[in-house]
């Protein structure tokens, strides 16, 4: 409840307004282009208000953002869970067994806005994301510009691993044990 008061009225009067997003964000959220007014308007339902405490909008980009504790990767915690996990299934429901949330429309680790996550298995995350297993899964050639094709191709204790290269290899190797390099 907000207290109104001007220097007309009189005594302050109480007026029902949404829950509070954030220190006096719920008439901006509500005027915000970026953010649909569905996910507003599921923040305002009562049985959402825990949940609504606990975030803020950002207007240009309709995150949700985790104000509490966040892991060390920054994400956001909600008893000992991820919470964008935890706002997900109290706002969409289950997670399928065997997929993780991935953070496809906003990649933000503090969002936990369930229109910006989608379950997908462990492998597809990481091949979405920019961490070295996802960017060297991406190349379609090895750092001496040698395509990964099937026939120059070779795995080897998980990894991708160039013919031609280790070729160059194994002759400098032995040119070097013969004392000829």
């Amino acid at each position: 409840m907000l207290e109104r008061h001007t220097h007309d009225e009189g005594p302050p009067q109480k007026r029902k307004t949404a829950p509070q997003l954030a220190t006096g964000e719920a008439a901006i959220v509500t005027r915000c282009k970026a953010i649909p007014t569905a996910q507003v308007e599921i923040l305002q339902q009562p049985e959402m208000a825990d949940i609504a405490r606990r975030v803020r909008i950002d207007p240009k980009t309709g995150c949700w953002l985790w104000k509490l504790s966040l892991d060390r990767d920054g994400y956001g915690r909600y008893r000992s869970k991820p919470a964008h996990r935890h706002v997900y299934q109290r706002i969409v429901g289950d997670i399928p067994d065997g997929l993780v949330l991935d953070h496809f429309r906003c990649d933000t680790p503090q969002c936990v806005n369930p229109f910006h996550v989608q379950p997908c298995t462990n492998w597809q995350n990481t091949q979405r994301g920019n961490s070295p297993a996802a960017r060297n899964a991406r190349k379609s050639a090895c750092d001496h510009g040698h395509e990964f094709s099937p026939s120059n191709t070779y795995r080897w204790h998980s990894h991708r691993h160039c013919r031609s290269c280790n070729r160059e290899a194994v002759i400098r190797f032995r040119l070097r044990r013969k004392g000829g390099a």
